[in-house]
């Protein structure tokens, strides 16, 4: 059985401070429930913001590797990002893609489509997606 944490009692009762105080002791910059995620075909997160100004997160991947690294930016309300994929990005953008026209069928947020630009230097990713949440977080 699930909770909805913003009508549980305890929670509502504290309101703000509790989430300012969850930030603060996190040192970070917005703090959001997570819920399953939907099943309307994009995979749409169940998340919603409860401190913070904006949904929209970075993420850098391979900061300290490479000194070209990638930057992911999407809203985590209408995005999901899945950091199980690590190993198959980093596989990805280690390959020899050079001369190489890639098309990358399910291209979301950018998980494969940015390594192989940035790190295995494909000369054109056709990057395909359905989901316009999703598109824009790409562009």
């Amino acid at each position: 059985m699930e909770v909805d944490l913003n009508y549980c009692c305890c929670f509502s009762l504290l309101g703000d401070t509790l989430w300012k105080t969850i930030s603060s002791s996190l040192k970070v910059n917005r703090v959001a429930l997570k819920n399953r995620i939907q099943t309307d075909g994009f995979r749409t997160p169940n998340v919603t913001l409860v401190w913070g100004l904006s949904p929209w997160v970075n993420y850098v991947d391979n900061e300290i590797k490479y000194i070209v690294f990638v930057r992911y930016s999407w809203d985590v309300e209408r995005n999901m990002f899945s950091a199980g994929n690590a190993p198959e990005r980093h596989r990805l953008g280690s390959l020899d893609c050079r001369k190489e026209v890639v098309v990358d069928l399910f291209a979301g947020i950018g998980y494969f489509t940015l390594p192989l630009l940035v790190h295995a230097k494909a000369e054109m990713v056709h990057a395909c997606e359905w989901n316009p949440n999703a598109v824009t977080a790409l562009r």
